[in-house]
């Protein structure tokens, strides 16, 4: 259909309509009449649909309102009140994405599919859960999303629960979380970006009822929200079910939603804070200082743009002259930046950890210092024109790797369009570019003078550590619940103790199957019955086998090298690991380390390092180790991306000791924060270490294992660097070896044709020798381990292996994993545990485990797994509901996949010999799955449950408590 300006279609009215070449697609600006609703559809071939509503949402304090309103407005609503549609959804759709998010002054509703019919039922849950929600009705939402005193009995203590006041405990356990925070407050001590949205946990219990109730009536009307479109989708359709579904219903309002700006500081200001450790924690060097700037507004688009290439120019790079000067400096043992573009006022950190709070006036001056030496005397040039080409090439590739591109664009178009300005300004970066390359001798210096050198809009932040702070606010949390409960009537908490009852009570009981069948979903003949198959041919390139996947690529070539690493011994294969990290950031025969990261920049888009290991599907105990090279380049650009390659691996040194020692530091430094946020993936990977071959192998490459080995050669490097050098030297030149090697292209046919000859180039210049594997067989001693850190909250895993217990994989499995996650630990530990996630996980080689995501239980997380075989066992599911668990997993397994991506599953798939009749085999068994064949499972899991083993990573007071469930308690932190 041909929209026409000015005119009026199903209560829109078009106010403009563009061609964006940068996405290739139409864009049309739509006001809703009758509501006042702003509506954004851009048209495009793109078949991963998106719709999404936003929200201003505007916080006056610290209490997370907007935060709690987000869980909770999808929570049931007036068409769809079952407690948990948003489950049901996930169980049972198809999308591609599916999740609400809360910023610090929005909060946005999305929802993708590449099926037209579900699209549209995910639309309708989401429009009546944002408008007509049942948090009026049932108070218990609000007290199970956000906050409520929890009292079993007379005699037990008052203790808060609540899904989103977990959630904060946990993020503001991280240090980098608390000091993100430290960063924004500090500079907006006037208006609402003083104010944490997602909720501080002191605070959160300050928010009541009525206040959570009013926040919704002021911020969700359709006259305060902006609507977005994006695909292939039939819009005219799209319009008419928005409108007369909804906004119909709706007249235009006045919403206060403005953001006062904040004044200009006439001088810096500065602010100490601290952060908690662990008691047996060396707190020597461990802390953080920032430094932040308030720059321009959010809707200048080609600012922004500026602002994230002069990023990477002063702090990202491995040329970066502004982290250079820090590290020289001796401030601080990792540097880092941050650009926070999404608010009104944007600003930029500089961040460096490992410091102390005496190193203060020195890291000031050194900023200061460096960056008036860059504006005096100009930055190199080859650096910024390696940071413009990375960019460049970030944003023609639009690779986000699975992240819906509707969903970019939206976050993208609402930093203007939330202000009043024009939105599509922040899609078309060409113009952009253009202009920056044009005045690129001047342009990234003038940034420095304007925002930098000249702003007094600025803080500086010193976080220190601080031993018991963690405990200390454990007991002064105690210790205001025990004063509540002493000041309440008996009459007041036999209340307290019936409200706790009749919440439980609304948990537990299972929606009705007619409140359940009011939710839209799918029928199995909705669902391709095929499986999606990668194109993916074995060559040769003289005697070099290369898997070839012919796929549409927009003119990029994606050149992947994969290097057996079975010759490595296993004393040495923490080396090989270190040797990822270091490659390409050395100085090599050629060219120093900050030519070579220029050079790389310039001419590719990527190149990375990493040691891998896959599992084989025939021979499920073996498994294969890889030492893989990736890289993505223009095909003009190949014949140097070969070269850069070929200086790397054949002439990398390691005699530079400083370089070395701070990038050591680094990866520690980075590891910590890891640690501190992906406690479930931690746990989890160190219960298989002492499982299988493959699991032990990953936690020694990639755990705390590998973090103990870096903090060591950390503490003794100065002793230990001739060693380390030597070291590396050896797995070096044992690794690249091109009777070990396996290359992957992801191009077009012509493409891959014309670079045949470089690929020719490149082999013939590795070493050409026998290598015998080494049978490296790790002693495995299944444990139950503790990890002891200051975390607040706690990531418990339980985990064993399903074929050591004697069963087979079967795609049914996968079926199973979508009942388990998002059925019973969700209900479990999600809401009735007050978790804010919980897992499950079967792979075709035999792992299976069971993770929490920030619990405040420990012990109970436990038990609750033990049930789970029991649950299996006596659950009848009826047909409609494995109906629905099978359309779940389906929509897992049909995950878009971006070209990079699909090239990455192709040689997963050939290393491991899963063939596409397997994938065919996997689906026909996940869609013939009945609930007998569930129920059949209930021994295996009884197996598995039994003798599994857990690893809990979390806070040391909870585990110390409960310290007979463990074999070992590990302090993770010196």
């Amino acid at each position: 259909m041909k929209f026409e300006l000015n005119k009026t279609y199903f209560g829109f009215k078009l106010l403009r309509e563009e061609k964006i070449e940068e996405i290739n697609a139409i864009g049309m600006i739509f006001e809703h009449e009758k509501s006042g609703a702003r509506l954004i559809a851009l048209k495009n071939n793109d078949d991963n649909k998106v719709f999404s509503i936003s929200f201003k949402t505007i916080p006056k304090d610290d209490t997370g309102v907007a935060h709690i309103l987000e869980h909770s407005t999808l929570c049931g609503s007036r068409k769809f009140p079952s407690k948990e549609p948003f489950l049901e959804l996930i169980k049972s759709s198809l999308n591609t994405f599916l999740n609400a998010m809360t910023s610090p002054d929005k909060t946005t509703y999305p929802v993708a599919s590449r099926n037209d019919k579900d699209f549209f039922n995910l639309m309708d849950v989401y429009l009546d859960a944002v408008f007509y929600p049942n948090i009026y009705k049932y108070p218990e939402i609000f007290m199970q999303e956000g906050w409520h005193y929890e009292l079993e009995n007379r005699n037990a203590p008052i203790i808060y629960k609540g899904v989103v006041f977990n959630e904060m405990k946990g993020a503001l356990s991280s240090p980098e979380r608390i000091l993100g925070t430290l960063n924004q407050n500090s500079l907006f001590p006037d208006n609402t970006y003083r104010f944490n949205a997602g909720g501080d946990p002191e605070y959160i219990p300050e928010l009541t009822y009525d206040e959570f109730l009013d926040f919704h009536r002021k911020y969700y009307h359709p006259s305060n929200s902006y609507i977005l479109l994006y695909g292939n989708g039939d819009i005219e359709k799209e319009l008419r079910f928005i409108d007369e579904n909804y906004l119909s219903n709706f007249d235009k309002t006045d919403v206060d939603s403005a953001i006062e700006e904040q004044k200009p500081f006439e001088t810096p200001v500065e602010i100490s804070d601290f952060y908690p450790i662990s008691a047996k924690e060396n707190s020597a060097d461990k802390t953080y200082l920032s430094m932040n700037f308030v720059i321009g507004k959010s809707y200048d688009s080609l600012l922004n743009t500026g602002i994230n290439i002069l990023k990477y120019i002063l702090l990202d790079s491995s040329a970066a002259p502004l982290k250079k000067a820090l590290i020289d400096a001796n401030i601080g043992k990792d540097v880092f930046g941050e650009y926070e573009d999404d608010i009104l006022q944007p600003y930029f950190s500089i961040i460096v950890k490992n410091s102390s709070e005496e190193r203060k006036e020195l890291f000031k001056k050194t900023v200061y210092d460096t960056l008036k030496r860059l504006h005096e005397n100009g930055i190199d040039k080859d650096l910024k024109k390696a940071a413009v080409n990375k960019m460049e090439f970030k944003l023609r590739e639009a690779d986000y790797r699975g992240l819906p591109k509707g969903l970019v664009y939206d976050f993208a178009l609402l930093k203007s369009w939330m202000r009043d300005k024009e939105p599509f300004e922040q899609l078309r970066y060409e113009k952009h570019l253009s202009y920056i390359k044009k005045n690129i001798d001047f342009y990234f210096e003038n940034l420095i003078e304007n925002y930098f050198l000249t702003n007094n809009h600025a803080s500086v932040i010193v976080l220190n550590p601080k031993k018991g702070l963690a405990e200390e606010k454990e007991e002064k949390e105690r210790e205001k619940l025990k004063k509540i409960k002493e000041s309440l009537t008996e009459q007041e908490i036999d209340k307290l103790i019936e409200e706790t009852k009749k919440l439980k009570k609304r948990q537990q009981e299972p929606d009705s199957e007619e409140v359940l069948n009011k939710i839209p979903h799918l029928a199995i003949s909705d669902i391709d019955k095929k499986a999606e198959i990668i194109p993916s041919i074995e060559k040769k390139i003289d005697k070099t086998t290369v898997l070839h996947q012919h796929l549409r690529t927009n003119g990029i070539i994606y050149f992947n090298m994969l290097f057996d690493a079975s010759p490595i011994e296993i004393n040495k294969l923490q080396y090989l690991s270190l040797l990822a990290e270091l490659l390409g950031t050395l100085s090599t025969k050629q060219y120093t380390y900050a030519e070579l990261s220029n050079l790389t920049d310039i001419n590719m888009g990527g190149l990375s390092f990493s040691l891998n290991s896959y599992g084989d599907f025939k021979n499920k105990s073996e498994y294969h180790k890889k030492f893989v090279i990736k890289s993505k380049t223009l095909k003009t650009n190949f014949a140097k991306t070969t070269d850069i390659i070929d200086e790397i691996v054949n002439n990398t040194l390691f005699d530079d000791k400083n370089r070395i020692r701070e990038i050591i530091r680094k990866i520690k430094s980075r590891m910590e924060m890891y640690i501190m946020t992906s406690g479930h993936t931690i746990s989890s990977r160190r219960i298989h270490s002492n499982l299988s071959q493959k699991g032990m192998f990953d936690e020694l490459t990639g755990g705390i294992e590998f973090y103990k080995f870096i903090s060591n050669l950390d503490k003794n490097f100065d002793k230990k660097f001739d060693s380390i050098a030597q070291n590396l030297d050896e797995v070096k030149n044992t690794i690249f070896n091109k009777r070990n090697l396996l290359i992957s292209v992801t191009a077009t046919d012509n493409d891959f044709n014309s670079i045949k000859s470089d690929i020719s180039k490149l082999t013939g210049n590795i070493n050409d020798f026998g290598a015998k594997p080494i049978n490296t067989l790790f002693d495995l001693k299944p444990q139950n381990e503790a990890l002891l850190t200051p975390l607040n909250v706690q990531y418990v895993s339980m985990g064993n292996n399903y074929i050591d217990s004697g069963f087979e994989w079967t795609g049914k499995l996968l079926v199973l994993r979508t009942i388990i996650s998002r059925d019973y630990l969700w209900n479990n530990i999600r809401v009735m545990g007050g978790a804010y996630g919980a897992f499950a996980h079967f792979d075709k080689y035999g792992d299976f485990s069971l993770s929490s995501y920030r619990d405040p239980n420990l012990a109970e997380t436990i038990d609750v797994y033990k049930k789970l075989p029991d649950y299996i066992e006596k659950t009848d599911f009826t047909e409609n509901e494995i109906t629905k668990f099978i359309i779940g997993t389906i929509g897992i397994m049909d995950s878009p996949l971006t070209p990079s991506m699909k090239g990455d599953v192709a040689i997963t798939r050939y290393i491991a010999g899963i063939s596409n009749d397997d994938l065919q085999e996997d689906r026909d068994a996940v869609l013939s799955t009945t609930s007998t064949d569930i129920k059949n499972f209930a021994g295996m899991l009884k197996n598995l449950v039994s003798s599994g083993k857990y690893c809990v990573i979390g806070n040391e007071g909870k585990i110390k408590s409960n310290s007979e469930i463990f074999d070992k308690l590990t302090v993770v932190f010196e």
